[in-house]
C-alpha cells in the first residue's frame, strides 16, 4: 500500500485543496530531495467513535494513527539499479470502544491495535527486469502483501479494514505480522510484463512478543517461539490500465501455513505440528461512470485518483 515514486513529479502550485500533499512541495524542497533519491511521507488518521446505544452502555472511544515513511532510492543515491531501502514507523493512541461499551469480538474501530510508538519497517527492496520480479528482505508485515487490498481501506470496522480478519481467529499467531506490527521476512513477486498476471511467496519469522502493546517494535530477535508463517498468493488483474475501454477486475488465490504447534480439535490434550488454509479474493467493476477524465484515472484504485463506479467484491 506505499505510495509509488514520482520522478517526473509536477511541481506547479496548486490551491491548498488541489495539491497532493497537506503541507505542499515545501518551496519546491520536497521534489528537490525526490529527484535526489530521498523521500519522506506522513499521514495521520483518526476514528472518532462512540456507542450511542446497546452493547455494554453508551461511551466514546477515539483512536487515531500516525505514520511516517522514509525512502530512499538507492539507484540515485548510490547508483545500485533497482535499489530502495525503506524505513517508518507507527504511532498509535487511544482505546478499544468495542471492549470498553459494545463488548462485540470484531473491533469497531480499525485504528485500535498496537497502541505504542513502533518501529514499523526496515527493509531492503530489490527490483529487477523492469520492476516484473521484486524481493524484500527485512522487518516488514506479511499482511501488507497477502490477503490485502486498498479496497479495504475504505471500511472502519477491523472485519473488513486492512485484512478479512477470519484468518486471525483460526492463526492468531499471523497476528504479529500484520500492521502496524511486522516480523523479520523474506518476500518475493514476479508480475508478467503487461501486469496481468502474477505470482508472489513470502517467508516470516513469528514472535508471540510482537503484537503485544509493551512492545516498541525494536524486538529484533530471532526467536521465533510461534514457528514460521508461510503464504502465497496468485492471480489475474485483467484491465487495470488507465483508458482501457474494459471493465478492470481482480482474481487472486493464496495459502497460509504456520508451522508452530497446535491443539486438535477433537483431542485438546494432542497436538499437530502445523496448521494452514486457503483463501481467495476477486473483485470486479460492474458499472462505470461514463467520460473521458474518469476513464484516464487509476483503476482499482480508492481515492482521489481513482476511478469512479460500482464493484462487487468477494473475500475469504
Amino acid at each position: 500500500g506505499r505510495r509509488p515514486r514520482h520522478p517526473e513529479r509536477n511541481i506547479e502550485p496548486k490551491s491548498w485543496f488541489k495539491q497532493e500533499f497537506l503541507t505542499g512541495d515545501w518551496g519546491g524542497a520536497r521534489s528537490e530531495l525526490e529527484q535526489a533519491g530521498f523521500e519522506v511521507s506522513a499521514a495521520w488518521t483518526a476514528d472518532f467513535l462512540g456507542n450511542v446505544a446497546g452493547g455494554r452502555s453508551p461511551g466514546f472511544e477515539p483512536a487515531a494513527s500516525l505514520g511516517v515513511t522514509l525512502d530512499f532510492d538507492m539507484e540515485r543515491l548510490a547508483g545500485i539499479h533497482g535499489g530502495q531501502f525503506v524505513t517508518g514507523a507507527i504511532w498509535r493512541i487511544g482505546d478499544n470502544l468495542s471492549a470498553n461499551y459494545i463488548d462485540n469480538l470484531l473491533t469497531a474501530a480499525q485504528l485500535y491495535g498496537g497502541q505504542n510508538l513502533r518501529l514499523m519497517y526496515l527493509y531492503w527492496q530489490q527490483s529487477f527486469f523492469e520492476d516484473d520480479l521484486t524481493f524484500k528482505i527485512g522487518r516488514f508485515a506479511a499482511f501488507d502483501d497477502f490477503l490485502a487490498d486498498p479496497m479495504n481501506w475504505n471500511y472502519v470496522n477491523n472485519g473488513f479494514d486492512g485484512n478479512v480478519k477470519g484468518i486471525f481467529f483460526q492463526i492468531p499467531a499471523f497476528g504479529q505480522t500484520v500492521y502496524p506490527t511486522s516480523s523479520w521476512g523474506l518476500f518475493g513477486k514476479y508480475q508478467t510484463p503487461d501486469r496481468d498476471w502474477y505470482g508472489q511467496l513470502g517467508v516470516y519469522g513469528l514472535n508471540s512478543n510482537n503484537g503485544q502493546n509493551y512492545t516498541s517494535g525494536l524486538n529484533f530477535t530471532f526467536d521465533f517461539d510461534r514457528g514460521a508463517g508461510i503464504l502465497g498468493q496468485g492471480g489475474w488483474t485483467p484491465h487495470n490500465k488507465p483508458n482501457d475501454p474494459n471493465l478492470p477486475g481482480k482474481y487472486s488465490m493464496g495459502f497460509f501455513i504456520n508451522t508452530a504447534n497446535f491443539k486438535t480439535w477433537d483431542i485438546p490434550q494432542q497436538e499437530q505440528a502445523t496448521n494452514g488454509g486457503f483463501y481467495w479474493m476477486f473483485q470486479q467493476m460492474i458499472y462505470r461512470e461514463p467520460g473521458a477524465e474518469n476513464m484516464a484515472l487509476i483503476p482499482n484504485h480508492y481515492g482521489p485518483d481513482g476511478q469512479n463506479g460500482l464493484y462487487v467484491w468477494s473475500s475469504r
